[in-house]
């Protein structure tokens, strides 16, 4: 699959979280913390990249989102 870098980059952010904490649901706030302000927009639109393409889901009101198996998959 390709992604681009802005996924690709989101899509590091939450293996690292996995790998932290080995659960597979965040809270929206956990992951746009490690985001630099000045590089929000790209990060939030990789962010709807990997939501298009089925790596991840939103969750409850946008506030979480689930990695999905495809996203466990990509991310190895």
């Amino acid at each position: 699959m390709d992604l681009t870098p802005s996924e690709r980059a989101v899509l590091a952010q939450i293996r690292d979280l996995f790998l932290e904490g080995s659960v597979r649901s965040y809270r929206f706030s956990v992951l746009t913390g490690r985001w630099p302000v000045t590089h929000y927009d790209a990060y939030r639109s990789g962010f709807v990249g990997l939501v298009e393409k089925g790596l991840i889901a939103k969750g409850f009101k946008e506030q979480s989102f689930n990695i999905t198996n495809a996203g466990m998959r990509a991310m190895v």
